[in-house]
């Protein structure tokens, strides 16, 4: 068995508003046993990467892009093996409401415990870009740690600790870590191999990172999971 010492570091910088920070995330969730990587889930607020970057929302780059991402995006989930579907208000999701509540209670979890951040992330994911449901209502965030298998008392330790200023900090934390790192959007991943770190942004880069790695890229679902389907 694989020591966490011996393992390499693979952060990854996401927030639930990107579809495509999902496409890697269930990607980099599959591959970590095959791969023996130690996996660092980091949300971050997008907004704040976006604006400090000075970068724009894909959607507003020009009009050629808006109109090629929707189909992009379908492409892409179907070849990474993820059901996605568009939200209905597309604008009103990433614009309007954000993902800034949903982000700090990701991160209020992962401070309380970080067992759940792969499941609570997941869900949320899957509520915007599956089910085209709420993820800022409070009651909503319930409904997501109740489903993610968190007792009682830690979901509402959680929810309450949303607006403090420790989560607060931590999410900004990340923000600005992933921006030293050199990100300018999201997904943005980072690996630490032999003492360099190597920063690989979006979702359709990982025969690049397993050639970093030193490992073998075996499509969107490795080997080992193709033969327990």
């Amino acid at each position: 068995m694989t020591s966490n010492a011996s393992k390499k570091l693979i952060e990854l910088f996401y927030d639930v508003v990107s579809p495509y920070s999902w496409f890697a995330f269930e990607v980099l969730c599959r591959y970590k046993n095959k791969w023996a990587i130690d996996l660092h889930l980091k949300p971050v607020f997008l907004g704040g990467i976006m604006q400090k970057a000075g970068n724009k929302p894909p959607v507003m780059v020009c009009t050629n892009k808006a109109i090629y991402l929707p189909k992009d995006v379908e492409r892409m989930s179907e070849y990474m093996k993820v059901d996605f579907k568009l939200p209905s208000d597309i604008f009103g999701v990433m614009f309007d409401k954000g993902t800034l509540k949903a982000q700090r209670f990701i991160t209020a979890v992962d401070m309380i415990d970080s067992s759940f951040t792969e499941n609570v992330s997941r869900i949320l994911w899957t509520r915007i870009h599956r089910n085209d449901e709420d993820i800022t209502e409070p009651e909503n965030f319930v409904m997501v740690g109740k489903q993610a298998g968190m007792k009682p008392e830690i979901l509402k330790k959680a929810i309450s600790q949303i607006t403090d200023d420790a989560v607060k900090k931590r999410l900004a934390d990340y923000t600005e870590d992933a921006l030293e790192k050199g990100a300018f959007g999201v997904p943005t991943i980072v690996a630490h191999v032999n003492g360099k770190q190597e920063m690989i942004f979006g979702c359709d880069r990982f025969p690049i990172l397993a050639k970093i790695l030193g490992e073998k890229w075996d499509g969107p679902i490795p080997q080992i999971l193709q033969n327990k389907l």
